[in-house]
């Protein structure tokens, strides 16, 4: 009776080897990996001439031009003045409209910041200007008309 428990034991080694076997396989499979690749020891090589060589004909020799640094554009909202410009008299009316309406002295909100630079902030500034005294004087008037309703009742 001891021959047969040695037998299972072997038994059940073998069963459990042979599961841990197919379980590699089957994971190695769909893992995508395929038998047919090339190892990495045989990659390709690119061409180089040899170090001795010399054209029989004259070849034209190509003239690199020096890399020249490119500032990087800090704002790329305005393409042309007439974006700045505009945009800026947008923001300047709307405040100016606002300032009006509400009651506020001229420029008491007043702000022509921008995201612009050199030349485009010079046309941003300029419209901002003429929309704010537009925006103000037509918010104004709404003011005074609605004061003037207001003791009219």
């Amino acid at each position: 009776m001891d021959d047969n428990n040695g037998c299972g034991c072997y038994f059940m080694l073998m069963a459990i080897g042979a599961v841990a076997w197919i379980a590699m396989n089957i994971s190695q499979n769909s893992s995508g990996s395929s038998s047919n690749t090339t190892p990495a020891t045989q990659t390709s090589v690119p061409y180089t001439p040899p170090s001795n060589y010399t054209p029989t004909y004259s070849e034209p020799v190509q003239q690199i031009e020096p890399v020249q640094q490119i500032e990087p554009v800090r704002y790329s909202r305005a393409k042309k003045p007439d974006d700045a410009y505009d945009e800026g008299y947008d923001d300047g009316y709307e405040q100016g409209m606002d300032d009006g309406k509400n009651g506020y002295s001229h420029g008491a909100n007043y702000d022509d910041s921008s995201s612009y630079y050199d030349y485009y902030e010079t046309k941003y500034q300029e419209g901002y200007e003429c929309g704010y005294d537009e925006g103000y004087s037509e918010g104004k008037s709404r003011y005074e008309d609605e004061e003037e309703s207001d003791e009219e009742e």
